[in-house]
């Protein structure tokens, strides 16, 4: 099981993507995450915005012997607000996810008054022999102003391009995922030159790391606590995300297609 959760952390920092001006056709991505040489996940992410509003979407599914192991399948969408000078403001964010052991849905709502989010977890199957209860619940102030998972990551490259433009290299967003409280911490790393998938990318550097707040369980929290990732993306003025490389023990994951209609995932 912590060689699943340590695919899933790492394919949320995947879930960076171009900000599209508003008004701007969708983006559509497929990327493909290796582990230790081995094809681990394909995922495909859509997104855009439309009159100062956003919709995200992305679908997960593990390939080769990750599947055979944890037969993970994870879709996500997130909505909500796009202010042209403002942080995006989630309004509703959706995860449906089922693995070998367990088949959940997941819906935050955040209110359009207060900023608190509230989730609600239905659960259509669960023998996952690991489990060991229910996560805390968090106080309303944890769960206040925060970001989804997938957004705060569009947030992230928001931020990014502020920087840019001559703001701060270094940034904090607090992110709820429905039953955890934690913070993404973002620092710029310059340009350099890299090969990816054997050709040379001239790349602005981004490290995300997580840091727990609240709601971890002991086991959960020893994953998530200091995990980093840097994100190579593009210096074409889109910021695509061409690659992610987790820092220790984790995938390395790589912008493979940009489809004109939304991407499909591979056969099995």
């Amino acid at each position: 099981m912590a060689f699943s959760r340590l695919i899933v952390l790492a394919i949320v920092a995947a879930l960076l993507r171009p900000l599209p001006a508003a008004g701007d056709a969708p983006i559509h991505l497929r990327y493909e995450a290796y582990w230790g040489g081995l094809h681990a996940a394909d995922f495909v992410l859509s997104m855009g915005q439309r009159e100062n509003a956003y919709d995200d979407r992305f679908h997960l599914r593990t390939r080769g012997l990750v599947d055979l192991f944890i037969n993970l399948d994870v879709n996500a969408e997130s909505r909500g607000r796009a202010p042209s000078a403002a942080a995006l403001i989630p309004r509703h964010y959706r995860v449906d996810y089922a693995n070998r052991w367990r088949q959940r849905a997941l819906t935050i709502r955040f209110d359009r008054d207060s900023g608190e989010a509230t989730a609600t977890l239905l659960t259509f199957k669960d023998d996952d022999p690991a489990d060991d209860g229910s996560n805390e619940p968090l106080a309303a102030e944890m769960r206040t102003n925060v970001f989804d998972p997938l957004v705060s990551l569009s947030e992230a490259i928001r931020r990014l391009r502020g920087h840019l433009a001559g703001g701060p290299g270094n940034f904090r967003l607090a992110v709820f995922d429905g039953r955890r409280r934690f913070d993404v911490a973002g620092a710029y790393l310059g340009v350099l030159r890299r090969e990816i998938l054997r050709r040379q990318h001239d790349v602005h550097r981004l490290r995300l790391t997580t840091i727990p707040i609240a709601g971890f369980k002991s086991r959960h929290r020893v994953l998530w606590d200091g995990s980093a990732f840097d994100l190579y993306l593009s210096r074409d003025g889109r910021l695509v995300p061409l690659q992610i490389v987790s820092l220790g023990l984790g995938p390395v994951i790589n912008l493979v297609e940009e489809c004109p209609r939304s991407c499909s995932l591979p056969a099995d």
